[in-house]
């Protein structure tokens, strides 16, 4: 973080994260094209919007993606009955200690304290040496992780 930020004391262990894991979209080579299709008055498509589920169906991860991202997850211990995927099948939800957090991503989880006295929980690592093999390509975010902002708080 910015020389603003300290880091002031190690997260509880036993204190429980919502863990998010945001997936790979499928077709988003597609998306500009689509939206000129329907944004272009000359275009067959012109003015045939899409609802949010057939945004979500166009653009969501593939099973494959989600599945592998399951067996990391199972295999690291966590039911499948902990497990949720969004509506949008975009991210895999899973309310973790910050131990069983830790664990995973071989990191250590701190409360940051902001130089205006507003504190903030996160953790560095290096994304892609934490993520399993063979979800890497799957997985583009996963929270929480490290965003220093003066309008966040551990409350």
């Amino acid at each position: 973080p910015s020389e603003d930020w300290e880091v002031s004391r190690r997260l509880e262990g036993d204190r429980v994260l919502p863990l998010r894991i945001g997936l790979t979209q499928s077709n988003l080579h597609e998306l500009e094209s689509l939206l000129m299709d329907i944004s272009h008055p000359e275009s067959p498509s012109y003015g045939q919007h899409w609802s949010a589920k057939q945004v979500a169906e166009h653009f969501s991860p593939s099973d494959e993606s989600i599945a592998a991202v399951h067996g990391w997850l199972t295999d690291a211990g966590f039911s499948s009955e902990r497990m949720r995927l969004s509506h949008s099948k975009g991210w895999v939800e899973v309310n973790a200690t910050v131990s069983e957090v830790e664990e995973l991503l071989q990191t250590e989880y701190n409360v940051y304290t902001h130089t205006s006295g507003v504190e903030q929980i996160g953790t560095f690592f290096l994304f892609s040496s934490r993520i399993r093999t063979d979800c890497s390509d799957q997985v583009v975010t996963l929270t929480p992780s490290l965003n220093m902002s003066e309008n966040t708080s551990t409350s």
